[in-house]
Parts: structure tokens; C-alpha cells; sequence
């Protein structure tokens, strides 16, 4: 199951459907207060609008030919988080806290007061470069592990959580940055992890 980024209440969510089925017509489950924006005679975004709380949920879309009725398989499932400002933030940490060359192992913890159903790590900058990194949890820690760092994970980094009741996700931690030092792109350099 793929999670979209949080959304503000407020906000209006978009949830994107892509499909080669050939159709006139594509719907999304369950029904909300939507309009369909066209990307390409392949591509929807469903915008949610103005969401609230009650948006958040696990979602799905299907194409429907209009001539026969005839209706596709539902697509995979996507849940949609909804910003909770009353959440504690989440806390952020990396060891080692520098790396000397490329190659090396690196650790990025997240920490929440309280229980997580999941922790999500995000890199600043890239919301849709693909989606953030996640690891289920019963406990409050969740370590993400960088094996072998390598030029494309560079960046800053912060982390949310969702908790264990609704479809609700934590505002995000502070940054944390993996970082060349000294300015030159030689992989003899060393990064740095700074917070």
C-alpha cells in the first residue's frame, strides 16, 4: 500500500490514477467530494477538496468504459494521512555523525513521545521524487539504515509518524543533513551529518 505525503486540513489532496485501459470514465472509492483533474488521456488526479480529518483513508480507482459498463480491476490501494498539529514532532538523529567516504554505513533514527504505528523518513526538497521511506513499528524508535552511501543520497532528511489510531501523520521533525564537506566533489571527501 503506497501513503500519500500528509495533507493540512484545509488543503485540497490530490490522488493520482494511471491506466491504459481504455475508457471514458474513471472513479475513485470511497466516494468523496472530489473533481477529477486530466493529466493525459491516461492520467486523473482526483482533488480532494478542502479535506478534513474524515478525508483520511485508504483509497482505490477503477476505469469504467461508459458504452459497456465494463469495469476495470481497482488499482492498488493508497492511503491518504491528514496533518494532526496536536501530535508531539517527531525527533531525528544520525550516527555516525559524519561519514569519511562514500561506501560507508549510516544510521538515521526517528523518535516519537508515545506510541507509532509507522515512521516515515522524507528527503527535503524531493516530496515526489518517489515515496518516503517507511518502517512499520510497536514501539516509539525506528532506525533507517543507508548501506553503502552513496551521491544520490544526499540531503536533508525529517521524519513523521503516524500513530496507531486514524489515518493521521505528525508534523515533520527537524533536518538533518548528509552533506559534502569542503566543497569538492571527490569521493576522498568525507560527508557530514548535521542537525
Amino acid at each position: 500500500m503506497a501513503s500519500q505525503l500528509g495533507y493540512s486540513v484545509g488543503e485540497d489532496a490530490g490522488i493520482h490514477c494511471e491506466t491504459s485501459f481504455s475508457r471514458n470514465g474513471v472513479s475513485l472509492e470511497p466516494f468523496k467530494k472530489y473533481r477529477i483533474q486530466p493529466v493525459n488521456p491516461d492520467k486523473v488526479t482526483f482533488v480532494i477538496v478542502n479535506v478534513s480529518k474524515e478525508d483520511g483513508g485508504i483509497y482505490t480507482s477503477y476505469a469504467v468504459d461508459r458504452n459497456t459498463w465494463f469495469r476495470s480491476e481497482q488499482s492498488d490501494l493508497v492511503e491518504l494521512l491528514i496533518k494532526d498539529t496536536d501530535l508531539p514532532k517527531p525527533s531525528i538523529s544520525m550516527s555516525p555523525g559524519w561519514v569519511e567516504f562514500l561506501g560507508s554505513n549510516i544510521t538515521i533514527q526517528c523518535r516519537a513521545r508515545g506510541p507509532v504505528k509507522r515512521f516515515y523518513l522524507h528527503r527535503f526538497g524531493y516530496p515526489y521524487a518517489g515515496l518516503p521511506r517507511m518502517i512499520e513499528t510497536d514501539g516509539d524508535v525506528a532506525d533507517f539504515l543507508f548501506i553503502d552511501v552513496s551521491w544520490d543520497q544526499l540531503g536533508e532528511y525529517f521524519c513523521t509518524y503516524r500513530p496507531p489510531w486514524g489515518f493521521l501523520m505528525s508534523m515533520p521533525s527537524n533536518t538533518v543533513a548528509l552533506q559534502l564537506l569542503g566543497g569538492s566533489y571527490s569521493s576522498d571527501d568525507a560527508f557530514e551529518a548535521s542537525s
